[in-house]
């Protein structure tokens, strides 16, 4: 009877060990899905700022006037505007029945990102924020003038030290201040 109870004790431990294994994969699988929709987020914030500068090379130097305007152009894919992360589903894009307010209100409702392309000039400073992210989460995606993107943990001084350094040259063009932790919408 002794061996019986060993046995199951045993037996206890190894389902206990094999479900505690189990739960630390979950941990990681979920970390990583978790760093692949970050870099999804990156690559399409990054894209629809790269549309910005082509389009600002196009057009006299200034950026598109709305994301509206760049999706009835054609200008990137309705899923560029989603921040993977939120589990927000993409806009549908018809180009029956939407008139330019009924566009600009849908794709507002159905955007991730803010947008400050329409302050842009080509010639402006790299370290200008384009774009950014509408989301709640522990870390912000943004895009910048010439084009690339990066990630920032929310609170962290890097986030504050590249909103310092976007500020002055927003300063030198007469913009105003972006918030530190860049929460909520740009002023204006």
């Amino acid at each position: 009877m002794g061996f019986q109870v060993w046995r199951a004790a045993w037996m206890v431990v190894v389902v206990a060990g094999v479900v505690a294994i189990a739960g630390c994969g979950k941990g990681l699988m979920n970390s990583a899905n978790t760093k692949a929709n970050e870099a999804k987020a990156q690559n399409n914030i990054g894209g629809i700022a790269k549309f910005c500068i082509v389009y600002a090379a196009d057009n006299g130097d200034k950026g598109p006037p709305s994301l509206s305007y760049i999706v009835k152009e054609g200008g990137f894919v309705r899923d560029m505007l989603i921040d993977p992360r939120t589990g927000h589903e993409p806009m549908e894009i018809s180009d029956q029945g939407q008139n330019g307010k009924e566009l600009e209100a849908a794709v507002e409702a159905h955007c991730d990102y803010y947008y400050l392309g329409n302050e842009f000039k080509s010639e402006q400073d790299p370290e200008m924020i384009m774009l950014y992210d509408k989301s709640n989460l522990s870390v912000r995606v943004v895009a910048f003038g010439d084009g690339h993107s990066d990630v920032f943990a929310v609170g962290s001084d890097r986030l504050h030290e590249t909103v310092d350094a976007c500020n002055k040259a927003r300063a030198k063009y007469k913009l105003a201040p972006l918030a530190k932790d860049l929460d909520g919408p740009p002023p204006g």
